[in-house]
């Protein structure tokens, strides 16, 4: 395979890994299902090896799933302006 082709390809999959992020609308829900949607949207991000973005709301109180990212040692951002928590998957 010539090096062009082979750059171009790695190139493209590491492309496809930044861009592409999953999406888990948390704001319906309430403890304890919320906990729980969230360890279902993170094990989905986590078998696709893709980052994900959960949309949450104010009224929720995401202190449990805070402490479980921290306690795994989980990359995450929180903008409550915008109401997103975001785990990057490294």
């Amino acid at each position: 395979m010539p090096i062009r082709l082979r750059l171009l390809n790695l190139f493209i999959l590491l492309f496809a890994k930044v861009v592409s992020m999953l999406v888990c609308d948390l704001r319906e829900y309430q403890c304890p299902q919320l906990f729980v949607q969230f360890k279902v949207g993170l094990n989905k991000a986590l078998l696709t090896k893709q980052s994900i973005k959960f949309m949450i709301n104010n009224k929720q109180s995401i202190r449990d799933i805070q402490r479980f990212l921290e306690k795994h040692q989980y990359h995450f951002e929180i903008d409550l302006e915008l109401e997103i928590l975001k785990v990057e998957l490294m």
